[in-house]
């Protein structure tokens, strides 16, 4: 089988696997990602040349500690990557229906990535490209665009903001760095986490317009003001 049937069929697949999912909050179809995104650059293009260039410069840079970072990304989940902002007491140990309402809304998220790589499903990964990039330690599969960290961390910040607005400066701060610490892995170029970030701020936009999640998150604030308070 040639390589363009094998994506074709690939995507086919992806597609229908979406199209048979219950959508919690916000469903694929809602996003129209051809206008929120834009088709990544060709391989061989000036821009992805200097993109693998900032990743290669970021890998020879990095400090151990950026290394373990890189190995070990923030982005596992909305308490792994918010903990550091808010503190000790942001666990899903001590704020359960928070836990079970990100829980639904990385539910969508999954579907809405799958969906939005879907759309462009030849872009290879940077270390897969580039022999100056180390391969990272775990290899992730699929498209590298757009980058799933990317979007998952500005559904997050968007929905923290609403709850806490005097820590959104440093939750966006926060995404910020959890998709550097991305191309530090050699997974993704700057143009991915763009591209997931833009789809991640179109669905936070229709999850927070939801009068279901809105009706949590008034509940939400009472469990997070219980938990600050211990």
């Amino acid at each position: 089988m040639r390589k363009t049937s094998r994506v074709v069929l690939g995507v086919t697949l992806l597609l229908a696997s979406v199209s048979a999912w219950a959508a919690n909050f916000v469903a694929p179809e809602q996003i129209d990602f051809k206008a929120t995104l834009p088709a990544p650059a060709a391989e061989d293009s000036l821009l992805t040349r200097a993109e693998l260039d900032v990743v290669a410069q970021l890998q020879r840079d990095r400090t151990a500690a950026q290394t373990e970072l890189a190995r070990n990304p923030p982005t596992g989940d909305v308490f792994a990557f918010a903990g550091a902002v808010l503190g000790a007491w942001f666990t899903k140990e001590n704020l359960p229906q928070t836990a079970a309402l990100f829980a639904r809304i990385d539910d969508d998220g999954r579907a809405i990535a799958t969906a939005a790589k879907a759309a462009h499903p030849e872009r290879r990964r940077p270390f897969l490209v580039d022999p100056r990039i180390s391969e990272p330690t775990s290899r992730p599969g699929g498209s590298s665009y757009p980058s799933g960290a990317g979007y998952n961390t500005a559904v997050w910040t968007a929905v923290l903001a609403t709850l806490l607005p005097e820590h959104a400066d440093a939750l966006r701060a926060r995404a910020r760095f959890a998709c550097w610490t991305r191309l530090m892995a050699g997974v993704h170029y700057p143009t991915d986490n763009a591209g997931g970030q833009a789809v991640g701020a179109a669905a936070a936009k229709i999850i927070l317009a939801r009068s279901e999640v809105q009706a949590a998150l008034a509940g939400i604030r009472a469990e997070i003001a219980r938990a600050r308070g211990r």
